[in-house]
């Protein structure tokens, strides 16, 4: 298994050059966070140091780009808007249908709404008023990492780093094309053992007086696929980005191996409470082995 000691450091501090497109006032002091705290850059010290992001189609960051945008995403039937500095904030999956798009949760979108949506995010409507930019993604669908559920139990996987080395990972259960946010009502969600990629103790959002999976349970002690080559993306991302906690999600794609999707600076590991509280008559229920 490969380690974040065991790679090459590509210093935070050569990235710092990347950083001329943010304004002054909002540039992080720690090349690092700053690393992270803007898609673009994320994307520009990744692709430098060879670690593989989800596939980018175009960037948009000024309102003269914005009458561009139908002719740069013709050719895609289905593609992912993002926020370049507002997280998960902003994040819209789209799918064209006839005479538009679906986006999100089945909102209809005109050509038109399209371009207005990514001019709010350019207003920095996801950010606080500051400046902003739009990254458009191509739309992934992950692939399962449980060779007993075929093709369906697809999964988007959060590694948390500490010192460049991972220490917490979870599988979150996804429904088509990957979109990001909070897992969906009904939603699995799988800890893990972070160096082994074993399960070994599973969530399970769904409304009260829904049973328990059995997928899910199931799946206590078995390997995630392909979790060597997870680990090893995993670790190149910490070792490039070189902050000392990190929160990483990725996706695997069938036929193109895990991709990195966004890379958060935490002050704590991403290590999920046993018992999450009860929210607007909807529980989260836990199980975890000895």
């Amino acid at each position: 298994m490969v380690r974040a000691m065991d790679l090459p450091r590509q210093s935070a501090a050569r990235n710092g050059g990347e950083l001329s497109s943010l304004p002054r006032a909002i540039r992080p002091a720690d090349p690092g966070h700053a690393i992270v705290a803007d898609l673009r850059v994320l994307r520009r010290a990744l692709d430098a140091a060879g670690v593989p992001m989800v596939p980018l189609i175009t960037t948009i960051g000024d309102y003269h780009e914005l009458g561009d945008l139908p002719v740069r995403v013709a050719d895609r039937d289905a593609f992912v808007i993002r926020s370049a500095r507002g997280g998960d904030r902003g994040t819209l999956p789209v799918a064209r249908v006839a005479r538009g798009f679906v986006g999100g949760p089945g909102r209809f979108f005109t050509q038109g709404d399209l371009c207005r949506y990514v001019g709010h995010i350019l207003e920095g409507a996801f950010v606080d008023g500051a400046h902003d930019a739009a990254v458009i993604e191509e739309s992934v669908r992950a692939s399962s990492l449980f060779p007993a559920l075929g093709a369906a139990g697809a999964w988007r996987v959060s590694i948390g780093t500490r010192g460049g080395v991972p220490t917490s990972a979870e599988l979150h259960g996804l429904d088509g094309p990957v979109s990001r946010g909070s897992a969906p009502p009904g939603a699995i969600i799988l800890g893990l053992d972070a160096e082994r990629g074993v399960v070994e103790r599973f969530w399970h959002r769904a409304p009260i007086g829904t049973p328990y999976p059995e997928t899910a349970a199931g799946l206590l002690g078995k390997r995630a696929r392909a979790w060597p080559s997870i680990h090893e993306v995993a670790c190149r991302a910490a070792a490039t980005i070189d902050l000392d906690e990190l929160a990483i999600e990725l996706i695997v794609d069938p036929a193109r191996g895990p991709l990195v999707t966004s890379a958060t600076a935490v002050q704590e590991a991403p290590v999920r409470v046993p018992v999450p509280r009860a929210r607007d008559g909807e529980r989260r229920r836990h199980i975890r082995t000895a």
